[in-house]
């Protein structure tokens, strides 16, 4: 049985989803330890189709993936750190103001 937040894991990454179902989290959490040059086999042992021509660990979509979710989580905390200090200084700013003129 499939339950919400599968469905939710599948709309927001239907690679990680699916190498969550077929290897399950400890393989995975192994495989991310080890790096992910090691990471190639995976697609491998799926029987993913690769384009011809190129090689495995540059065409895996496991490592697409992971790079992905690398620079998205980057991304989100850097706009995160961002939008907190812009409402610190803005609420520093307007206790300043305040705290001057009254």
């Amino acid at each position: 049985m499939i339950s919400a937040s599968e469905i939710n894991s599948y709309c927001y990454c239907a690679h990680q989803w699916y190498y969550r179902r077929a290897y399950g989290s400890a393989y995975i959490n192994r495989l991310r330890r080890t790096g992910v040059a090691h990471n190639a086999g995976i697609a491998h042992n799926a029987g993913i189709a690769h384009n011809a021509g190129k090689a495995h660990n540059s065409n895996s979509n496991y490592i697409k993936g992971s790079s992905f979710h690398e620079k998205f989580s980057r991304r989100y905390y850097a706009k995160k750190v961002f939008k907190t200090a812009a409402v610190l200084l803005i609420f520093a700013s307007i206790i300043f103001f305040v705290w001057r003129f009254f």
